[in-house]
């Protein structure tokens, strides 16, 4: 039977690992797992938002000791075995990790320690004539790889890293509710009801355990060394190459933020902006003001304005604003829908026949974000016909909240994203452009059909209408990458472009050629620091454009 409390728990968990919230995400998912010992996909969001990697093998070990076939977990486990450039026996557990969180006796059970024992005592007897004591330390190598909680005969040896799962193909499950982050290989959440409640393993115990293991009082509480076999060393990583500044001739300006930031407004970041070369020269600061800074900015297609979030420090305000290149001409967008009442417009898109403008905002009133469309004219005033701006989608339900317009090289139609505030899924979106339909949601078209497996943002259509590239976050994974889709094929699955264990994100097009794209990535900086790059897809080469110790984001690549 589930448990609603628990359900509810690991839903708000999840929810506010998505957010990247992820003290908020570690209280619910303890708490998760010490209500219900056996709930692997608590132990598996809880690997995501863990600070240290002693703490995700526990995470992680106690996946696998649940559920020896989920293939994900152990290959997460060998990530970060990979990843470690020397290990310990352990014992520590990291910050702030309560043991009482760290249950295993679900796993291993009375029956399986019995047999572990058995095996133990068979090998040490088994020698007949041979050397005892040969025989004993033959063994004791054995356990020291396999025979610790969470390491049974199809748990790997070595280790890997909720911070880094970079995702597989396999294991993933999309539930209604949001509660399930990717049912692993093998698994099938909830026999029982058919359905991923977060409870996975309280209606139907794994194979192996006997009735009553998961009895709190009768648990032995293991520390990471007992829980999770001690790595073997891993060869210490080379030293990065310097990443090399492009040589190829590319046409355009791309637009970034960088320097010194304010967070305003649910962790929106602000700071100056400026345009570059894609060589990585002739950085043009078009934000010089430290009190008006900037946030998610584009560029026109002819080069020669841009549009971008302003925050006003004076005010403790945002407005999207639209300017030429040297500030002498500004304006606040929202005095080109006079009697709209819009609140936190942000996330500006410019079409490429420069005739529109994609934003997202709120209606007063309601809690989620809407898509609208503005038509303007070449001096950037609003073209006066009715319902202009017009609202493309509406939820009154308040259930969808959209984000990240961008469009079609046409300008015909735009791809965005959709989150069910409810479950946390997100999905691409495509729609199509008619002034003259001013009917919500007439023109949406669902792309992407994935569920919880993937967390888009970001999208970008390829110059030549073939693809739409954008940033995903797999399930159980607190990294994200690079894929893209073909626009013509319903349901997908995304290719990867760009699949490390750092994060890449915020890929956008050269406005010529859909083999380039400029994206930020923290690669360089295990603080967290983003540094702007180029991309050759066809060759696999990465450039960089804008490296330094401020933090630096691309948005748009224009003409």
């Amino acid at each position: 039977m589930s448990n609603p409390q628990i359900e509810q728990l690991l839903k708000d968990g999840i929810q506010a690992a998505r957010a990247n919230d992820k003290a908020t995400a570690r209280s619910y998912l303890e708490q998760v797992v010490e209500l219900d010992q056996h709930n692997e996909k608590g132990w598996f969001w809880l690997a995501a938002v863990v600070e240290t990697d002693e703490e995700k093998r526990v995470c992680l070990g106690n996946v696998v000791v649940i559920n020896p076939n989920n293939q994900r977990a152990q290959r997460l486990l060998d990530q970060l075995d990979r990843k470690q450039a020397t290990s310990s026996s352990g014992g520590v557990i990291g910050e702030g990790m309560d043991r009482n969180t760290l249950y295993l006796a679900i796993g291993l059970g009375i029956a399986a320690v019995a047999v572990l024992i058995i095996v133990v005592i068979v090998a040490l007897g088994s020698g007949g004539g041979d050397d005892n004591g040969s025989a004993a330390s033959g063994n004791t190598g054995a356990v020291g790889q396999g025979d610790s909680a969470g390491s049974d005969a199809d748990a790997p040896d070595d280790t890997n890293s909720a911070e880094d799962p970079d995702t597989d193909e396999n294991g993933e499950d999309s539930s209604e509710n949001g509660a399930d982050p990717d049912a692993p290989d093998g698994t099938t959440p909830d026999e029982n009801n058919g359905d991923a409640d977060g409870t996975s393993g309280q209606d139907q115990e794994p194979n192996g355990l006997p009735d009553g293991g998961a009895e709190t009082g009768a648990q032995t509480t293991l520390t990471p060394e007992d829980a999770i076999p001690t790595p073997l060393p891993s060869p210490v990583p080379p030293t990065p190459t310097p990443i090399p500044t492009v040589t190829e001739p590319l046409t355009g300006r791309i637009i970034v933020q960088y320097g010194d930031e304010v967070a305003f407004n649910n962790d929106r970041r602000f700071q100056f902006v400026g345009t570059i070369d894609p060589d990585g020269t002739e950085l043009l600061q078009l934000i010089q003001d430290r009190f008006k800074l900037g946030h998610l900015p584009v560029l026109s297609p002819n080069g020669e304005n841009y549009g971008y979030t302003l925050y006003d420090y004076s005010l403790q305000d945002t407005f999207l604003t639209l300017s030429n290149l040297y500030g002498t001409e500004q304006t606040s967008a929202a005095r080109l829908w006079p009697g709209s009442i819009l609140d936190n417009s942000d996330m500006l898109a410019w079409s490429p026949d420069g005739r529109y403008l994609a934003f997202t905002a709120h209606i007063s009133g309601f809690d989620t974000t809407q898509l609208f469309l503005l038509e303007i004219n070449d001096s950037l005033e609003r073209v006066d016909r009715t319902d202009n701006p017009l609202q493309l989608t509406d939820d009154t339900r308040g259930v969808y909240t959209e984000s990240w317009p961008a469009f079609s090289p046409d300008s015909s139609q735009l791809v965005y994203v959709a989150t069910n505030e409810q479950t946390g899924q997100t999905e691409l979106f495509l729609y199509d452009i008619d002034v003259r339909n001013t009917t919500p949601n007439a023109g949406r078209q669902q792309l992407t059909e994935n569920g919880n497996e993937f967390i888009e943002a970001a999208p970008d259509w390829s110059p030549d209408g073939e693809y739409i590239i954008f940033q995903a976050q797999q399930a159980g994974a607190d990294d994200m990458d690079i894929f893209r889709l073909p626009v013509d094929t319903r349901g997908a699955t995304p290719e990867p472009i760009l699949d490390y264990e750092w994060n890449d994100i915020q890929p956008r097009y050269s406005p010529e050629n859909p083999d380039w794209i400029v994206f930020s990535s923290d690669r360089l900086d295990e603080a967290g620091n983003w540094d702007v790059f180029l991309y050759n897809i066809a060759t696999d080469e990465v450039f960089q454009v804008l490296v330094d110790e401020n933090r630096n984001l691309a948005n748009d690549w224009s003409r």
